[in-house]
């Protein structure tokens, strides 16, 4: 019979463990900090110092495809037997910041990355309020306050109760030594 030490990490004790800790994080970090790069690369490359209105579909659109991409590359990094491959992995989504605003009623209508879209879209309008170019901002904004009020006032959560049941499994793990 084996026994597995609960004390250490992944059968690993000591400096070892600590190394091979900082190995995995820097192997994340590095997977989810690479769509970053592509966006910052791309934005540069696509949009002028001075953004007009294209920058209200460029840059959002950009964010959203580089946020769809890390979710992809975070998969195929992490790719393992019976792994699933697709965008699945949406940690530091920039459309879970909106949650708690009145802007994630928009969401029933966007969706996750949609929402996303909107925040970023937000900010370059508040970006074009300060640098005053008002016409462009003005419309941005309305269009986003006008898309969570339909999408607070249109749908309603259901008032009634629903059953919900839960089948719990007794699962044990025995690990044994085949010498």
């Amino acid at each position: 019979m084996v026994v597995i030490d609960t004390d250490s990490w992944a059968a690993i004790d000591g400096s070892a463990a600590m190394a091979a800790l900082l190995f995995c994080w820097l192997y994340v970090s590095f997977a989810y900090s690479v769509a970053f790069l592509l966006f910052g690369f791309t934005s540069l490359k696509f949009v002028s110092p001075k953004p007009g209105w294209l920058a209200f579909l460029i840059v959002p659109s950009l964010w959203i495809l580089t946020e769809f991409l890390r979710s992809y590359f975070y998969s195929i990094f992490t790719w393992g037997p019976e792994a699933m491959l697709g965008a699945h992995w949406n940690f530091g989504n920039l459309g879970f910041a909106a949650i708690g605003t009145p802007l994630s009623y928009a969401s029933r209508f966007v969706g996750l990355f949609g929402l996303s879209f909107l925040v970023v879209s937000i900010n370059i309008a508040c970006l074009q309020l300060l640098q005053k170019k008002y016409k462009a901002a003005v419309v941005v904004l309305s269009a986003c306050c006008l898309l969570a009020f339909i999408g607070a006032h249109t749908f309603t959560a259901q008032q009634k109760p629903v059953p919900v049941g839960l089948v719990q499994l007794k699962n044990t793990l025995q690990i044994t030594d085949k010498s």
